[in-house]
């Protein structure tokens, strides 16, 4: 066959792929050098998993955009408001609303499952100039992943079949690249129906023309090997077979159940997935709600006023990619003998090796986001099926555990008395851990409103920070809670389910105090005054606990003189830990001062304040209302402008059309048992719930033309009487976290309630 030679009709850049019009070098991403290895999610340290990719060319505000890219679009549902929008608002669609949100947030609803095949025409890969096999021409340029399939699809036949088996390619037929290219007509083909016609065949096979054993005649199937080619590709990247003797519908769009909402003027999210429903709300400025909710009977419900309230119950882990309605087979697709092809015909830059960036992204999973927490001047969340919270002045906390209860684990009620000065004041605050000077910029990117003013390197350097990693591994984790804050005291309720039934024990903490509990050794035994007990990823002693008497086999204790165990008081508002030496009261009193930290915190919070209030959001002015013109009524001047997502018109195409199909196909057994939707049709579908967006934009009425009238127009004595009626008059917080395995609440079918502010 020859070595291939490059056509000097078509040229691009080799290896430039492109996901629905964008190309992924526009975002600073370089396929060929990107290393997804060693990106583990699961494990929820994001921040390691994230250091050892190079980001420094990635602009984020382009990479948001990208949520509005018609590929991305069909996955993903969204709307964003302030920094996330590019200081305005982006998105739109009948299962999210963002139009009571005036802060930087972000509404959406993600799928249960990524299925590639619907993007398949969406994503183009450039191969580089054409080949020319001698006799042959290979279409290279820019292909769709249905293009590129197509040479394993479509069965070669005469000297390029001979050819091919020479060059160990004879399952693949280069010249048939492009053959398909969109899924209307992969699905289309699938669907032909049978068709009858008659053919001369020669059963004893032929010799220079001639048949042995005569002619005969046969009926056979016109659309077969048409119908075959298509459903080859639907099954090539996983493992599902198909009756190719049978027309079948294709549709691996999955249609988006759920509904997210954002409102208020501070930092709101809402994410929903599997027809859950999600509500974020922070109405003041320094507010942060975050809601996620997964299943058709969850709901999730976040209300920050100032502060934090965090709803989070998301099965994310559980997302995946599919190939037409089955998980893609990463094994099966690095067998094939197309990549075999790419490095025979120079298909792909340097550098890029297909195996291992298979491997990398097979190894990709998301983690679950589990967490329900409350801090603030009236904070509340509710996540069902794991907890509810709600914390007010930033004092008086409460929290329930919602889980069902499990064998061997306990399920807790809480409540507490926080300490929201250890947010600033005492060792390990979060102001001391977290105000970096990234976190400085980062936040006065969010205030501009344009996020490309924030390397995403800080970003990672934030998720590397001990306070910040500690708390994005409790949100990971539905086994342990964040703990923002220190408590004065907390009273829990904690009910343990066995298989003899439940038991029921109430424990009494406090973060200052006693920082361990009280022992006593004397004659190989141990008295223990409230023992210790964990609450939210804390041990401390138990005010309500028996004394314990126990054995000690160490050996200290042994003598006649009983032994006291050391004693040391935590106290709050960075005045340090003092320790109880009766007999060395200098080195006490030495140590107790060391450990104060109140002076250099409040010469912290004096140095930060100028700094954060200059990088938080400046109060918009209110702005006047519009004056409508002739033709134009007062209400439809006062109307806003809602965007909204038109949906994807992909183009036609030569190959077998949509209305080739036939009236009544027959699905396979192996279609999916919940029916395969419409190939023209495919609607979201809104939590009935919640009250969905009208997605067909009506144009208010037109204003009849005011008519001549002399009253329209004041008079000038009238006009400087209403100026003078209208002239203006005047002119630190704890990193710990805490562990839901071992406590919780038993109350199963507590109802989830809102807590207003």
């Amino acid at each position: 066959m020859g070595v291939p030679v490059a056509s000097a009709a078509d040229t691009g850049t080799k290896g430039e792929i492109t996901i629905g019009g964008t190309s992924l070098s526009d975002l600073g991403i370089d396929i060929s050098t990107l290393d997804l290895s060693g990106l583990d999610l699961s494990s929820g340290d994001i921040g390691a998993a994230l250091a050892g990719l190079d980001l420094s060319d990635v602009d984020p505000q382009k990479l948001l955009a990208l949520l509005d890219n018609p590929a991305v679009a069909s996955l993903v549902e969204s709307c964003r408001t302030g920094a996330l929008a590019g200081g305005g608002s982006a998105g739109g669609g009948a299962n999210v609303d963002c139009g009571s949100a005036t802060g930087t947030g972000m509404a959406a609803v993600l799928p249960g499952r990524i299925d590639l095949g619907a993007l398949a025409d969406q994503i183009s890969v450039d191969l580089g100039p054409s080949m020319n096999l001698l006799i042959a021409k290979v279409p290279m340029g820019d292909q769709t992943v249905f293009g590129i399939l197509s040479v394993l699809a479509v069965k070669p036949t005469g000297l390029i079949a001979t050819g091919l088996k020479i060059l160990n390619l004879g399952e693949v037929d280069p010249t048939a690249m492009g053959e398909y290219t969109t899924l209307e007509q992969v699905a289309a083909a699938a669907a032909l129906p049978v068709k009858p016609v008659s053919e001369r065949f020669c059963p004893g096979g032929t010799f220079l023309g001639l048949c042995t054993g005569g002619w005969q005649q046969r009926t056979v199937d016109a659309n077969l090997a048409t119908r075959t080619e298509a459903l080859k590709i639907a099954g090539l990247l996983n493992s599902r077979t198909y009756d190719y003797s049978v027309p079948t519908v294709l549709d691996p769009r999955v249609p988006l159940s759920g509904f997210s909402t954002i409102a208020g003027k501070g930092l709101a999210f809402a994410l929903a997935m599997n027809g859950g429903t999600a509500r974020a709300e922070a109405p003041n400025a320094l507010g942060l709600a975050l809601a996620g909710a997964d299943g058709a009977d969850a709901v999730s419900k976040a209300y920050a006023n100032l502060g934090l309230a965090m709803a989070l119950n998301m099965n994310t882990s559980k997302v995946g990619l599919d190939w037409f309605g089955a998980p893609l087979d990463f094994d099966r697709i690095k067998s094939m003998k197309i990549l075999d092809l790419a490095a025979k015909l120079n298909m792909l830059p340097p550098g890029m090796d297909l195996t291992t960036i298979m491997d990398s992204v097979e190894g990709i999973t998301l983690p679950d986001l589990k967490e329900v927490s409350c801090l603030g001047v009236g904070t509340s969340a509710s996540a069902s099926g794991l907890g509810e919270c709600g914390n007010y002045l930033g004092l008086f906390d409460y929290y329930k555990d919602l889980r069902a209860p499990v064998d061997g684990q306990s399920r807790q009620t809480q409540w507490g008395l926080t300490d929201p000065t250890s947010l600033f004041l005492g060792q390990g605050n979060a102001l001391r851990q977290v105000l970096t000077p990234g976190v400085m910029e980062l936040l006065t990117a969010v205030a501009g409103g344009d996020l490309s003013k924030a390397p995403l390197s800080e970003v990672t350097a934030l998720l590397a920070n001990p306070f910040v990693k500690d708390a994005v591994a409790a949100l990971l984790s539905e086994e342990k809670r964040i703990k923002v804050t220190k408590d004065f005291v907390r009273f829990t309720q904690d009910v343990r389910t066995t298989a003899d039934g439940t038991s029921t024990r109430y424990l009494l903490t406090s973060d200052y105090g006693l920082r361990s509990p009280l022992t006593l050794d004397w004659l190989g035994y141990r008295l223990t005054l409230f023992p210790a007990v964990e609450v939210n990823g804390t041990v401390r002693p138990n005010y309500l606990g028996l004394p314990t008497l126990t054995r000690v086999t160490d050996g200290t204790g042994a003598g006649l003189f009983p032994r006291i165990g050391l004693v040391e008081l935590d106290n709050p508002f960075g005045l340090g830990t003092v320790p109880i030496t009766p007999f060395d009261p200098i080195g006490g009193l030495s140590s107790w001062a060391k450990s104060v930290t109140v002076v250099d915190d409040v010469k912290l919070i004096a140095d930060a304040l100028p700094k954060v209030a200059a990088a938080l959001p400046e109060a918009a002015p209110t702005p006047s209302a519009p004056v409508p013109t002739v033709g134009e009524s007062a209400d439809a001047a006062s109307e806003p402008v809602i965007a909204t997502s038109e949906p994807v018109v992909r183009a036609s195409s030569p190959a077998p059309s949509a209305a080739a199909l036939p009236a009544t196909p027959t699905a396979v057994a192996e279609a999916p048992a919940t029916g395969a939707p419409s190939i023209t049709e495919s609607s979201p579908t809104a939590s009935p719930s919640e009250p969905q967006a009208d997605s067909s934009a009506t144009p208010p009425a037109e204003s009849p033309a005011a008519p001549e009238d002399s009253s329209a127009a004041p008079s000038s004595a009238e006009a400087a009487d209403a100026a003078e009626t209208a002239s203006p008059a005047g002119g630190s917080a704890s990193s710990d976290t805490a562990d839901r395995g071992t406590t919780g609440a038993a109350d199963t079918d507590a109802t989830t309630t809102d807590a207003a502010a």
